[in-house]
C-alpha cells in the first residue's frame, strides 16, 4: 500500500478551475417579493386591474343575456295584420285598398290553410268547389262575401263615400284575420260574423 505521504496532490491549476466551475447562487427572493410594489410596475397593475373589470363585465353581460327571454317570431295572422296597419296608415284609394286588402287576405288564407286562392283570380277562385273548405263553416260565406265585394269595388268609380268605404273594409278585413286566427286555434270557437256591409249610396 502506497503511503498517503506519497500521494501526488492536485495541481494549484486544476483547484483552481474547479472552484470557477461551481455556480454560485444568489440570495432565494420570498414570493412577497414578486407582489410588492417593487415587483410590478403601475403599467401592469392598471392591465391587471382594466382585464379584471372587463373579466367582470363579460360575466355579467352573459348572465344577462342568459335571462332575457327570447321574442317568438310574429304568427302568419300578426304579420297580415301588420301589413293590414300599414296600408291604413298610408290611406290608398279605395281601389288600391280593395285590391291590396284583397291580396293580403288571400294571402294570409293560403299560408294558414293551404287553400291555393293566392295563385288564382278572382274567377277561378269562385268556381272552385273546394274553395276555402279548410276554414270553419262559419267563417266560409263571410270570406266569400268579403272577397266578392273588395272585387266588385276595384270596378266601381269614384264617390265621396271612398274613405269611408275603404275604413270599413280595413276593419272588415283585421276582423275576419282575427276569427279566422282564434278558429285556428284549439278548442276555440268562433261566434258567426257579421256579412260585410256595403254602401249603397254609392
Amino acid at each position: 500500500m502506497t503511503p498517503a505521504s506519497t500521494i501526488p496532490a492536485a495541481p494549484a491549476a486544476n483547484q483552481q478551475g474547479i472552484a470557477e466551475e461551481i455556480p454560485i447562487l444568489d440570495d432565494p427572493v420570498t414570493p412577497e417579493g414578486y407582489l410588492s410594489p417593487e415587483g410590478l410596475g403601475s403599467l401592469e397593475w392598471t392591465l391587471i386591474i382594466a382585464g379584471i373589470i372587463l373579466l367582470a363585465g363579460l360575466i355579467s353581460w352573459w348572465i344577462v343575456m342568459r335571462k332575457k327571454p327570447t321574442t317568438p317570431p310574429p304568427t302568419a295572422a300578426e304579420k297580415a295584420l301588420a301589413e293590414v296597419d300599414e296600408l291604413e296608415t298610408y290611406k290608398p284609394s279605395l281601389k288600391e285598398c280593395a285590391l291590396k286588402l284583397s291580396l293580403i287576405l288571400r294571402r294570409y288564407i293560403s299560408g294558414n290553410t293551404a287553400d291555393p286562392a293566392l295563385y288564382e283570380t278572382h274567377q277561378e277562385f269562385n268556381l272552385r268547389a273546394d274553395s276555402l273548405s279548410a276554414l270553419p263553416e262559419t267563417l266560409q260565406n263571410y270570406t266569400r262575401q268579403l272577397l266578392d265585394y273588395m272585387a266588385a269595388l276595384k270596378y266601381e268609380a269614384n264617390t265621396p263615400q271612398d274613405e269611408a268605404i275603404a275604413q270599413q273594409i280595413i276593419n272588415d278585413t283585421k276582423k275576419l284575420i282575427g276569427d279566422i286566427d282564434r278558429a285556428s286555434a284549439p278548442h276555440d270557437n268562433v261566434t258567426n260574423p257579421q256579412e260585410p256591409k256595403r254602401n249603397h249610396a254609392r
